[in-house]
This record gives C-alpha cells, structure tokens and sequence, in this order.
C-alpha cells in the first residue's frame, strides 16, 4: 500500500510513510485504520466543559476556572499523544535494495520535521505519556545536541533551577556574598551557573532576602584587574596574589564546583537536564534498534545494511566510541544511559541514579 508523494499544508504524505504534525504513520491498512480509530476515540471523549461557557470577571473565579482548566488539559495531552497508532518499521513493504535506502531516509527525513514540530525543549513527555513507546519517531540527534548547546550556554533552564545545583540555600546565599567580596572560585562558579547579567539577579532574588543585594562583580573585569596588578607591579606582593588569584579564577574545578571536605562533589547538571537527556538518549536507541530490524528483514547484504546505519548515524562513533553494532549490543534503556553519559559528560552509572531517583517520585 503505496501513496505518491504530495506536500498540503501540516500534512505531509509520501510514498511510504505520511506525516501529521509530529504522529508518523505508515502507509499499511493497519496503520491507517489505527489512526482514524485513535481520532474517532478522542473526538468521542474530549470532555465538552473544558472551556467555560462564560468567561470568569472575579479574580477568585479566575482562579477557580484555572485550577479546573489545568488538569483537563494535562489528561488531553496525554490522551493526545498516547493516541498515536503504534507500528514498526518493518511493517513497510519494499521490494528492492534501493526501495529499503529510500525508506530509510524517507523516515529519518521525516523523523526530523516530526522531532521540529514536538520539540522536546519545550514539550518534554509528563507520566502517562507512553513516550518510550512512540518517541523514537520523533526524535534526532540535531535535536538533543541543540538542547546540550543550550546547555552550555546557559539558556536551558532558567536561572532559579539552575539554583538548585548549589546544594543548599544557605550554600547558595554564602556563595553570593563571597562573590560579592571578589573570592575568584565563588566568581567563576556564579558565572558557570548564571552567565548573563540578568541570570544573576534573577537567582539573587530567588536565593536571597529581599534586604540584601550584593554586587556580584564580572569575571572579566576582575579578570583584567588582575592582570595589570601582576603586570605593572611583579615583584610585589599584591601582584603575587594577583597571579593566584587568576588560577583561581579560570580552574576547571572552580567553575564546575569543588568537592567540599568529606562531601560529594558539586552536582555538574540538573536532574531536569539529565532526564531529558536520557529519555531522548532512550528514543534514539529505540529508533536505531527499528531500523536495524527493518534492515535486516528487508536487506540480506550485510555489507548494505552496515553501510546505511553507519550512513544514517554518522555521530555515533565520536561521540560514544562505539559503532552500532557495540551500541545496540545494551539493551535500550543502557544504551541511553552510555550515550546520555557521554553527552553530559558524566558516568552511565550517575545518570542512572539520576532518572531512577525521578520516577521514584514520579
């Protein structure tokens, strides 16, 4: 069951697979009858009082209608996205060598419009959402490299959770003050958290009285004070202490917190972070370990079928170390945590401790 290839607004349908938004389906009966099933179903159950009939002028009714509003709009997320038709791509016929390469970069070129459209960023998977069973159509490395780039650039999570990779609020307000008094490792560690400017006084408020207000000062200017202390007085003691003062400032182990005596060391990512990281890790497995499957019922050269994955999956080796075959030796949920591990560049073991820690409480 084949379909020519045409582009009409948010739909997008080719010869094997058709796209709706971020659901992929493919071109199968069983598929297709799925997912009229699946918008039968939800058109039949969407609940007919989630909008109010009359908009609330009070601000307690505001608040009561908000308070209603928001947990049936959790259940039809959910019940959105569990909709989807589950399927695998071996359900797709093809009939020669080069049909089964076409297949390939059919979905993964779908795969990435799907992944853009879902954007994980911003429409991370809640309990309840069987996100291990369809996220592998909906997710690529582009997608989990531009959040780890975000990462590093200060602009994934916003300044009062990144707060919380300090350990304590007292540690938190401690290390502001000693900041404050130009101590270079506090500058270093402020600035690794909070780069910019506004990112500071977002977590100062978050973390501090609203009495207190130190001045947190940039580490290029002290920097650069430094320097020219060490420069136009070597031999003096204050340029002695100027140059330990710039090991201290620029210390990798600074930046990314010191193990305090007899204690861990300082967490390097938040929990937030290395979920997502793990659970797009999970997908990307998951979409590998479909396309392998797929290769192997509908490609007999082996030569072929390793030429295609290691075509498709380019990144795998640098960043892991590993060629496919090692990669999907683990299971799905190790193989994230190798790759999430890598990516993040902690132990499989931490990330592991991290995602069971969160669905312990989930």
């Amino acid at each position: 069951m084949t379909r020519p290839a045409v582009r009409s607004g948010n739909l997008i349908e080719c010869k094997r697979l058709h796209r709706a938004g971020w659901w992929l389906i493919p071109y199968t009966r069983e598929a297709v009858s799925a997912m009229y099933r699946a918008l039968e179903t939800l058109g039949s159950t969407r609940r007919s009082t989630i909008l109010p009939r009359t908009v609330p002028r009070k601000r307690s009714e505001i608040h009561r209608e908000v308070k209603r509003l928001v947990p049936e709009i959790h259940k039809e997320r959910i019940a959105f996205y569990n909709a989807q038709p589950c399927w695998s791509l071996r359900e797709i016929q093809v009939n020669s060598s080069s049909e089964v390469h076409q297949a390939v970069e059919e979905f993964l070129g779908l795969a990435k419009i799907a992944a853009a459209e879902f954007c994980w960023a911003m429409n991370l998977p809640v309990s309840g959402m069987g996100w291990k069973i369809h996220g592998w159509k909906h997710t690529t490395f582009a997608e989990i490299e531009n959040i780890i780039k975000d990462l590093n650039a200060g602009h994934w999570l916003p300044p009062e959770l990144r707060a919380d990779l300090i350990r304590s609020a007292a540690e938190a307000e401690a290390l502001f003050h000693r900041a404050s008094r130009n101590e270079p490792e506090a500058v270093a560690r402020l600035d690794f958290l909070f780069p910019s400017k506004e990112d500071k006084l977002r977590a100062g408020q978050a973390i501090l009285d609203t009495t207190q207000n130190p001045i947190v000062p940039a580490p290029e200017f002290l920097a650069a004070d430094w320097v020219r202390t060490a420069i136009r007085h070597p031999d003096s003691n204050e340029a002695e202490e100027a140059r330990d003062n710039l090991r201290r400032l620029v210390s990798k182990q600074a930046a990314k917190g010191s193990r305090p005596k007899g204690g861990r060391p300082a967490s390097q990512h938040h929990e937030e972070i290395v979920s997502t990281i793990w659970m797009m890790s999970y997908c990307i497995s998951k979409q590998m370990r479909e396309i392998q499957k797929f290769l192997l019922k509908s490609e007999p050269d082996e030569k072929k079928r390793r030429a295609i994955l290691d075509e498709s999956y380019l990144w795998l080796y640098p960043v892991t170390g590993m060629d496919y075959v090692q990669f999907l030796e683990f299971g799905n949920t190790q193989s994230a945590l190798e790759l999430a591990g890598k990516l993040l560049g902690i132990s499989a073991s931490k990330v592991a401790k991290v995602v069971h820690s969160r669905q312990s409480r989930s």
